[in-house]
């Protein structure tokens, strides 16, 4: 009898090439960020500059091409004007980039607010916990449409970094099947390369029924982790839709105050935070980000990432018998149960997927179990044995700040509004959750040594990884197919938190 494994990656053989990514910009290395998990252990201040340039390019190229915008700020205009609704559908960042959305719509009270509705692919838990392999099936995206009441005059914006995921592109497909409005489809790669590399992709692309945002930036800071520089760029243009006049001279004034407040990101004070949030973990100890209510989502989107892109421990749920503890957890000490902490978060009641056949892991009962209100200090401090460390966000109208310990770093943010403040939020902990973990060696150079391989786009992507590192080593002689027989065997061997990429590379 062969084994699970066995089968397992016999089925991803028969599909990989709808899955082999390496030539999209998105998935590639990135030149000017090679070696930036050394550079993050010697020369902080250098590292945050080197990361920060990234953004600033990804910025750059954006600028050049705002105007792509116009007809997305025009149709959702119209819908909301109509008493339509309007989706954001994203997985994984772009997931989560959705549901922040969502909330910035009812958090600044825009006319038709209760209109506009975030979709992840696994429901509101997802934000928290993503579900092993649910971005891979586009019928998923049909049944969480179907379930929200989407309507014949509803507007979908499938967002999907690489251009290329099932789940996103089955969301804009049946749109085009169930309403009158043609839906738009925002990716990051070239089109060239996309309908080579995915007939899926192929297939939206050529579709004329269809409207294509185009928002290529190039290679991301860390190889591959498109929770940075891509969904950066596709939350701001989201935002810039939504929110913004439709006046492209304004788009420029507010994509330049972004670029304009970077330089004020590499200061000695980030630094500082840097240092102490991976003393905390070489110490074995943990951290809890407390949080301005409406910067929680972004706090929350940052340090769930952390666990896909770098093997750590999920935030663990109290239904579970622990193994493994999180390093560090969103914290809402104000909200008195999980209930009042996850309508915080989200501005509204949480919407979960009941389905019979997901036997209640996507559903509220599991989601409930995530809680990080007011008891989870003491509930981990007594499972945990030591005292957390709070890491404390705040928001003024003059400044964003962030404490942890001895350190403190402010910036500016008098002139920007709300959807502003959560980019530049996020800019701030990207590097500052990438540069962390670079000094905790859980990459190299700047490659995701630590990635998860837990769905078809990131089995190709430990792959494609491992292969590179054998490379390095002047091993040319394995191929494609035996990486990816030993990553499932491997995997059936080995804890959740250890880092497939080195552990496979142990047996060749």
């Amino acid at each position: 009898m062969q084994n699970s494994w066995f089968i397992e990656a016999q089925k991803f053989l028969t599909i990989k090439d709808q899955f082999k990514l390496g030539d999209l910009s998105t998935e590639k290395q990135n030149p000017d960020t090679i070696g930036l998990a050394q550079i993050s252990q010697k020369d902080l201040k250098l590292a945050l500059e080197t990361f920060h340039q990234v953004d600033r390019k990804a910025l750059n190229a954006f600028m050049a091409k705002k105007e792509i915008l116009l007809p997305l700020a025009t149709t959702i205009n119209d819908t909301l004007r109509d008493g339509d609704k309007v989706f954001f559908v994203g997985c994984g960042a772009t997931g989560r980039l959705a549901l922040s959305i969502e909330f910035l719509a009812h958090a600044l009270q825009i006319e038709g607010h209760e209109r506009v509705f975030g979709m992840m692919s696994g429901g509101d838990l997802a934000l928290i916990h993503s579900i092993e392999r649910f971005e891979d099936y586009p019928e998923y995206a049909h049944r969480q449409l179907q379930d929200l009441g989407f309507g014949t005059n509803d507007l979908v914006i499938a967002v999907t970094e690489g251009g290329e995921t099932p789940f996103v592109i089955g969301a804009a497909q049946y749109a085009v099947e169930h309403s009158k409005r043609k839906p738009f489809f925002m990716y990051c790669n070239p089109d060239s390369v996309l309908v080579k590399v995915a007939e899926r992709s192929k297939l939206v692309l050529e579709d004329d029924r269809i409207h294509k945002i185009n928002l290529d930036i190039g290679p991301m800071a860390l190889s591959g982790s498109t929770r940075l520089q891509a969904t950066t760029i596709q939350m701001l243009a989201c935002s810039l839709a939504l929110f913004s006049s439709k006046q492209s001279t304004q788009w420029e004034i507010q994509i330049q105050q972004l670029i304009d407040i970077l330089p004020s990101l590499t200061n000695d004070d980030f630094c500082e935070l840097i240092e102490i949030e991976s003393e905390i973990y070489h110490e074995g100890e943990s951290v809890l980000y407390k949080v301005e209510p409406s910067l929680a989502i972004a706090v929350m989107t940052d340090t769930t990432e952390r666990a896909p892109t770098f093997s750590l421990a999920a935030f663990e749920n109290r239904q579970d018998q622990v193994q493994k503890w999180s390093w560090c957890y969103l914290y809402d000490d104000d909200s008195s149960s999980p209930e009042l902490a996850w309508e915080k978060l989200l501005l509204r009641a949480p919407r979960t997927l009941e389905w019979p056949d997901l036997n209640g892991i996507a559903g509220s009962k599991r989601l409930y179990g995530f809680d990080f209100s007011h008891s989870l200090k003491e509930f981990r401090e007594t499972k945990l044995g030591f005292t957390q460390h709070l890491a404390v966000i705040e928001m003024t109208h003059q400044q964003l700040s962030m404490r942890l310990g001895r350190g403190k770093a402010v910036c500016d943010i008098a002139k920007l509004e709300l959807w502003q403040r959560q980019l530049v939020l996020k800019m701030i902990l990207n590097a500052h959750s990438t540069l962390v973990m670079g000094r905790m060696n859980r990459y190299q150079s700047n490659i995701m040594t630590y990635v998860k391989a837990s769905n078809n786009k990131l089995i190709d992507r430990a792959t494609r990884y491992i292969l590179l590192l054998l490379k390095e080593k002047g091993r040319e002689d394995v191929s494609y197919d035996e990486v990816v027989m030993k990553i499932f065997e491997v995997k059936s061997q080995i804890g959740p938190d250890r880092p497939i990429v080195l552990e496979v590379l142990k047996q060749f």
